[in-house]
Order: C-alpha cells, then sequence, then structure tokens
C-alpha cells in the first residue's frame, strides 16, 4: 500500500492507573472551588473530544487490517497482475486508493484534533474569565467582555492575579496554539512553529505528512486548564486547597 499508517493508539482523556505519565492528571480539589463546574464540564467534554478520535482512528484502523489481509491473501496475483488479469489489477488500484483515502482522512483526523483542542482551550479561558471578573467586580457574567487573543488573555489573567506562563504544561498548550495557527493559515511546517524543538527538523514538510504529538497536546491542554482553574480558585478563596 501507498502509505502506511502508525498503529492505532487511543487519546487518553485522565489518568487511569497510578504512574501513567502520559495521560493527563486529575485536578480533584477544582471540583469544588467556585469555578467548580466548570472543571467538571471541562473533564467531561476531553472525555468527549477523546472519543472522536478513537471512533476516527479505530475505523481506519480496522479498515488497514482488512488490506493487509486482503494484499497478504492476492498477494503474487497483484504482484503479477497484467492487462490479461485485469481483476487483480483493479483490485490492486483498489486497495491503493483505499489506503491513500484512509491516510487522508487519519491526517485530516489529526489536524482537527489539534484545531479543536485549541478552541477548546480557548473557550474554557473564557469561561474563567468571565467567571473570575463577575465574582471579583459582582457584576453579571454576560456584562464581562472577554479577550480575543491569547496575548490579551495572558495580560489580563495576569491583572487577576495570574500568569499563565507558569501555569503546568503551558509549553505544550502554547505549542499546540502555535500548531493550531499553522494548520489554519498554510500547506507547510514554517514560521513561529519552528520555535519548538519538535518541528525544527520538519521545517519546509508538508503538513499533512507531519506526525502530531497528540497525546501530548491532549495532556498539555487538559492540565493547563485545570491548573488555570486552580489558581483562579485560589484567588477567588486563598483557603481554596490546591493539587
Amino acid at each position: 500500500m501507498y502509505h502506511k499508517i502508525p498503529p492505532y493508539k487511543p487519546l487518553k482523556s485522565m489518568c487511569a492507573f497510578p504512574g501513567d505519565e502520559e495521560a493527563p492528571q486529575g485536578y480533584f480539589y477544582n471540583r469544588s472551588g467556585k469555578l467548580g463546574k466548570i472543571q467538571m464540564e471541562l473533564d467531561w467534554k476531553m472525555f468527549d473530544f477523546c472519543r472522536l478520535q478513537q471512533i476516527t482512528h479505530s475505523y481506519i484502523d480496522k479498515n488497514e487490517k482488512e488490506l493487509d489481509e486482503l494484499c497478504e491473501r492476492y498477494k503474487d496475483e497483484m504482484r503479477n497482475a497484467t492487462d490479461e488479469t485485469i481483476g487483480f489489477v483493479r483490485l490492486r488500484e483498489n486497495i491503493n486508493s483505499q489506503s491513500d483515502s484512509n491516510y487522508q482522512i487519519y491526517q485530516l483526523a489529526n489536524q482537527m484534533t489539534v484545531v479543536g483542542l485549541w478552541a477548546i482551550a480557548e473557550q474554557t479561558m473564557g469561561f474563567i474569565y468571565k467567571k473570575m471578573v463577575s465574582n471579583i467586580n459582582k457584576i453579571e457574567e454576560i456584562n464581562v467582555k472577554t479577550p480575543y487573543k491569547f496575548d490579551e488573555y495572558k495580560k489580563n489573567f495576569l491583572q487577576l492575579g495570574i500568569a499563565l506562563e507558569k501555569l503546568d504544561t503551558f509549553d505544550d498548550a502554547n505549542e499546540c496554539r502555535t500548531l493550531n495557527n499553522t494548520i489554519k493559515h498554510g500547506h507547510t511546517i514554517e514560521g513561529h512553529i519552528l520555535s519548538f524543538s519538535y518541528f525544527q527538523p520538519l521545517a519546509g514538510q508538508l503538513i499533512l505528512q507531519v506526525e502530531f504529538e497528540l497525546q501530548r497536546y491532549v495532556t498539555g491542554i487538559t492540565q493547563f486548564l485545570s491548573s488555570l482553574i486552580e489558581e483562579g480558585n485560589y484567588v477567588l478563596d486563598p483557603s481554596h486547597p490546591k493539587h
């Protein structure tokens, strides 16, 4: 087959077993704070989000295995296929076409995972900011204007006593944000994303041909937002325990 997709590896939205450093760690105290509802919504949203990836990738994985079995069963016939054995010529072309389609879906799904993760991050930051300003200034959340750009979020949260750069897994979350911008505005690995070590050797490559470390981004976004909620809870109530 023309493309070979890496083995299926489902994304983890939460640490299920002790010592699982790859999956996001839980911030259980967050649920009881003033921002607790936002944390609970985030946990469920990330679970559902990862399920979307699992459904897509498991479908592709199943189809790829069926193609592998077909290739193995008729490998000699397809290798020696000629116009006189047109059925095997067409079978070979059909397998290549399906494999190429699987690869395109796989890569597009991975790109949309990155874009979707940052969309969740922006949405959740907005929820946190509204709730904090509403509580501090004693006004309705509907009257709180959320920042538009990430630099504005950093500036506004700093005014509330929270430095985003100091939150857990900020670097991975920021890399996901930057990759999101790269995906939305171009076809190649170039620009600001090259400031991150993972992408430096990939300069100039087509985005569709690059593998992303999706679990690192899921963990990075989840823990970054949970850390922000934790700090927000503490600002609103200094007696609230931390993780």
